[in-house]
């Protein structure tokens, strides 16, 4: 009968057992009867000792201890420990059960307390170390071995021990077959097996219980579940306090019981580290000194580091009063790092060997002698008897070793910890994918190279290098070849598998390491090979969701979307839009399904739909998708907001984008700041991780304000972004090098935009000589991004009228993107004609007229060629392309071609603007500017003015609803109708409209003196020439004076960009003071105010 209490496991039985069945527990005092074979497990609370300072007081790390006997209670695991008491309770006679949970999740400390409850109970129940399991193997007769009295047997990194406990396992399924009928009530035996993680198809556990024959079965048969049980995580805010006040009443803190009143639910359960009991306990360290205030914004790393510091702190003072300064201090705290590295070091001649070499090798001559930093290692790191302990918990061990070895260190220590690393590197390796795991994640580059280095140390654990090859970052850039051949090797010995054995969880194993692999084949521009990957992964998902939908239909769903950007990359956009779309749908199906699942994915799938329709011109279509995108992650967030804010902001940076393409530039603001706003609140609490993505933001954001003629504000955001991605690339100069480079690319156009144009073109330089260092050593991945910033560096060239160097840059520009087209047309052709309009440009402007056309001939071909194929993506462009034309046929006097292109330009984009008015108006408007110049030129002067007054027109709305946009080019527009109305003699409202002009500059001008100043010049000259058509020689002259005086001070500045119009203007002027009758010795006196000087005698003066 079930009364509903608790199952407790057996007491003692009476078993017809035999004199040489023995387990003995190392720490309880009992011995091993010579020769018979004999199982030592430890019971480390009974032998850990107390960690000291260098006064021989206890230290508060030694709290964080899992082995000490006094920490803090067991908190929050009522429900884990009941599931365990039924599994030891169970009628099993062997049972074997896994546990995984992540770093500090107190995997260990159960698995103790649950050690020292079966003791008192009459179990023996213990850990079993690495070097006890291999002394067991080691031993005579062991297949005899057996246990006369209830057994648990914990397995601490399971992982790291897979061969000798499959061996054990083996004989154990084979003596419980052997004495079932004789002894059917023998003592239950236990083993527990911990890990961090583990794969259902691959690795440690899958590895143990592998088999399809009779072994496999039979050690299948020991297992009490067919997965590991998961350690959750704490989520209970009131548990979570509890855990912090408990440890720091631990740590006398007379103020730790009001701590849990000054915390709230909200605040504990927005702690993102707040899961796991051991990083709780590090927390109230720093608690204990500055106040519950101090965890906002604290990561796991945070907290480790600071206990490791604390831990060095604590042995460099122990090393200075044991063996005095100068080298001890650091040489001790390096011997300390290679316990930890190693798992640990055994006292004795090996020992002192190693100090000895140690000390020779890091120059620490003068540390100690051998023997006494043995002592003092022992002493600040006491472990089982004979040992050396490594630091402890994982999580600070692991945070020391970055800090001793890892790039912040100040020196070099790469070479150091592999030399270390080689001593022993199985156990080597078993730290350093813990270190992989717990910090690639977040960036940390060393953990992966020093994998890297050790590479042949994980070549038979399939398992281990799944977990490394998970634990890199998707976007890393100093390790991404690597990544990519760690990735390939991983994918390579799956496929190997996949070949022998037909099971559809492996081959499902193998499909989404396809994925990653094009993914990181991407990452380093090897696009063909990426979509190959891609397309073999979708193959095979598509094979396995036929076999069993509701296993496989979601990752075909990922690997579709993956696809989808693997064929953009190439160009290839239809057959993208084909994926995207199906993703899409097999998302929607899901997600109706089961929302709570599937929801995220279809939002994520909504936003690559997007780009791939905005990169195909149907810019409607992909507004709606990014709009249901932003709907359901806003959703997300607000029920888990810290899950899926920074899905959210990412979402409203695609909208902004999107809005932006479809003139909507207030709307694009709005998502782009709120964007912005999620961003920076992201990168208070977690800088490590948000930093980049607020980088990312603030140029998002600059873009969309400059387009509103915002332009100090754009100019603010973007210099933000280039500080926090300067800080980022001092930091960590391989992954954020790239970045650094498009701000600044971003950051010289917003100086340009404001005049400042020695400022943007040393920010363009420096874009430059970055990209050209990265496309040196990466040119498939870098070199598009190098020729992106040789046409912006020639735009900034050219304003300073470095008209040589411009156009040397432009045709650089060209060259790498003619290369790129040719060997990726679909992807690179419409970066080559916007190339060739640029250098038509530079050609122009150096009075190489036919080469400027043929240049601009090309564009227009590539152009209609992609436009014909893709109208709404490329019409855009061709009608742009269109216009240049116009411009260079009229230089060279082939006036009426000049006019059918520029005619063909203003057909397109009328046809744009009316399908969208918002995006494509301020486009037509241009062009019309331009028809009414052609049509000028053959004399067409009615219909030079109706196209120029419609373009007045348009501009004048714009501008009237955006007025920092759009009031240049209204007041372009206005000096270009003033010229057309001159021509056909209506004077006054030439005048008018050159009035005007000048009105609207003057304002600009004086707002932003820099960027509209030569602007002002140009429409004073414009209106000095209508007061000179209507025969007013003072107001002439004012007007071409004043428009000299206020353009000289930035022709000191810009000579050969401003030179050409300030000649002109002076030119102008002379010939109104001459007209006026006034002397040549006065016009010298004027043009000696702008620093011009004529002798007397000069024939032309």
């Amino acid at each position: 009968m079930n009364d509903g209490s608790q199952p407790h496991p057996p007491a003692i039985a009476q078993t017809a057992g035999r004199a040489d069945i023995i387990v003995q527990i190392v720490g309880d005092g009992n011995s091993v009867v010579s020769g018979h074979p004999a199982l030592k497990l430890t019971r480390f609370d009974t032998l850990a000792t107390v960690l000291t300072d260098d006064t021989g007081r206890p230290v508060e790390t030694d709290l964080l201890r899992a082995y000490k006997k006094d920490t803090i209670p067991l908190i929050g695991r009522d429900e884990t420990l009941a599931t365990l008491r039924a599994w030891l309770a169970s009628d099993e006679p062997i049972s074997a059960l896994g546990m995984v949970g992540r770093a500090g999740r107190g995997k260990t400390r159960l698995a103790l307390e649950l050690c020292r409850e079966l003791a008192g109970q009459g179990w023996r129940a213990g850990f079993l170390t690495t070097d006890r399991l291999e002394a067991f193997r080691k031993q005579q007769n062991v297949t005899e071995w057996g246990w006369n009295a209830p057994t648990l047997v914990v397995v601490d990194y399971a992982a790291g021990q897979v061969a000798p406990l499959r061996r054990w396992l083996v004989e154990l399924a084979d003596h419980r077959r052997r004495l079932a009928p004789v002894s059917p009530e023998a003592p239950p035996l236990r083993i527990v097996l911990l890990e961090r993680q583990y794969n259902p198809q691959v690795g440690w556990w899958a590895d143990l219980f592998a088999g399809g024959d009779t072994e496999g079965e039979a050690l299948r048969s020991l297992r009490h579940r067919e997965v590991p049980l998961d350690l959750p995580a704490i989520t209970d805010p009131a548990v979570q306090r509890d855990i912090l006040v408990e440890t720091g009443k631990r740590l006398g803190n007379a103020e730790a019981e009001s701590w849990g009143d000054r915390l709230t639910d909200e605040q504990v359960s927005g702690l993102t580290w707040g899961g796991e009991p051991l990083f709780l306990m590090m927390a109230a360290m720093l608690v204990a000194e500055n106040g519950p205030v101090y965890l906002t914004g604290l990561t796991r790393h945070d907290l480790a580091g600071n206990v490791a510091k604390r831990e060095l702190t604590r042995i460099e003072r122990l090393a200075r009063a044991r063996l005095g300064d100068g080298d001890a201090p650091a040489f001790l705290t390096h011997m300390a790092g290679a316990s930890t590295l190693l798992g640990g070091l055994d006292l004795g001649n090996d020992l002192r060997d190693l100090i000895a070499a140690e000390s020779q090798e890091t120059g620490r001559t003068e540390a100690g002698s051998p023997a006494g930093i043995e002592g003092a290692l022992r002493d600040a790191l006491p472990g089982e008897p004979g040992r050396i302990a490594p630091i402890e918990p994982d999580a600070v061990g692991e945070a020391a070793l970055l800090t001793l070895f890892g790039d912040l260190a100040g020196e070099e220590r790469d070479d150091d910890l592999m030399r270390l690393a080689r001593r022993a590197p199985p156990a080597a390796a078993s730290v350093l994918m813990r270190l992989c795991q717990d910090y690639a994640p977040t960036g940390r580059e060393e953990p992966l190279r020093w994998v890297q280095a050790l590479g042949p140390a994980f070549d038979e654990d399939l398992g281990a290098r799944l977990a490394i090859a998970d634990s890199i970052p998707r976007h890393t850039t100093i390790l991404r070849e690597f990544a990519a051949a760690f990735q390939d090797a991983v994918t390579a010995r799956l496929s190997a598998m996949v070949d022998r054995n037909h099971d559809l969880d492996l081959r499902g194993l193998y499909a989404g390491n396809l994925n990653n692999l094009a993914n990181r084949l991407s990452d380093l521009g090897r696009r063909e090979e990426a979509l190959s990957a891609a397309e073999e992964a979708v193959g095979l998902y598509r094979a396995l969701a036929a076999a069993r939908p509701e296993a496989f239909t979601p990752d075909l769903a990922m690997s579709l979307n993956n696809l989808a950007n693997r064929l953009s990359d190439l160009g290839r956009r239809e057959e993208a839009l084909s994926a995207a779309k199906e993703a899409v749908r097999l998302y929607r199906a899901l997600a109706a399904a089961r929302p709570e699942a599937f929801t995220p994915d279809l939002a994520g799938s909504f936003n690559s739909l997007a780009n791939v329709l905005s990169d195909l011109g149907r810019r409607e279509e992909a507004l709606s998708a990014a709009e249901e995108a932003v709907g359901l992650y806003r959703a997300l967030a607000a029920a888990r907001p810290e899950a899926f804010t920074p899905d959210l902001a990412m979402s409203l940076n695609n909208l902004a984008n999107v809005l932006s393409d479809l003139g909507r530039r207030e709307a694009a603001l709005s998502a782009a700041e709120e964007a912005v706003g999620l961003y920076r609140a992201l990168a208070a609490a977690r800088p490590e991780a948000f930093t980049p993505a607020l980088a990312m933001s603030l140029n998002n954001l600059a873009n969309v304000l400059s387009n509103l003629g915002r332009r100090e504000e754009a100019l603010s955001a973007a210099e933000e972004a280039v500080g926090l991605r300067r800080s980022l690339a001092a930091a960590r100069p391989e992954a954020f090098t790239p970045d650094l480079a498009t701000s600044l690319n971003n950051l010289a156009g917003f100086l340009s935009n404001l005049g400042r144009r020695e400022e943007a073109l040393s920010a363009a330089e420096e874009a430059v000589g970055l990209r050209r260092s990265l496309a040196a050593a990466r040119p498939e991945a870098f070199t598009p991004d190098l020729a992106g910033s040789f046409n912006n560096l020639a735009g900034f060239l050219s304003d300073l009228g470095r008209r040589e160097e411009a156009l040397s840059a432009a045709e650089e520009a060209v060259g790498l993107y003619r290369a790129l087209a040719a060997a990726r047309p679909e992807a690179f052709t419409p970066d080559l004609a916007m190339s060739l309009n640029n250098l038509a440009s530079f050609l122009s402007d150096l009075g190489r007229r036919e080469e400027a056309l043929s240049a601009a001939e090309e564009a227009v071909g590539l152009r209609r060629s992609l436009a014909a194929a893709r109208p709404e993506a490329f019409t855009p462009d061709l009608a742009g392309s269109f216009n240049n034309l116009a411009s260079f046929l009229s230089d060279l006097g082939r006036r009426e071609e000049a006019l059918s292109a520029a005619e063909e330009a203003v057909g397109l984009r009328r046809s744009l603007a009316a399908a969208r008015p918002e995006a494509f108006t301020p486009d037509l408007a241009m062009s019309l500017n331009n028809l009414a110049n052609r049509l000028s030129n053959l004399g067409r002067r009615e219909e030079a003015l109706s196209a120029a007054e419609e373009a007045v027109g348009l501009r004048r709305s714009l501008a009237a609803a955006r007025p920092e946009a759009f009031t240049p080019d209204l007041a372009t527009s206005l000096n270009n109708l003033a010229s057309v109305l001159s021509n056909l003699g209506r004077r006054e409202e030439a005048l008018s409209a050159a009035e005007e002009a000048v009105g609207l500059r003057r304002s600009l001008a004086a707002a932003r003196p820099e960027a509209f100043t030569p602007d002002l010049a140009t429409s004073l000259a414009v209106l000095g020439l209508q007061h000179r058509a209507a025969g007013r020689p003072d107001t002439e002259i004012a007007c071409f004076r004043e428009a000299a005086e206020r353009l000289w001070p930035y022709v000191e500045q810009y000579p050969e960009g401003l030179g050409n119009l300030f000649t002109a203007i002076l030119q102008n002027l002379v010939r109104a003071l001459q007209a006026t009758g006034t002397s040549e010795v006065e016009i010298r006196n004027a043009l000696t105010e702008f620093g011009v000087h004529i002798a007397e005698d000069d024939p032309d003066a």
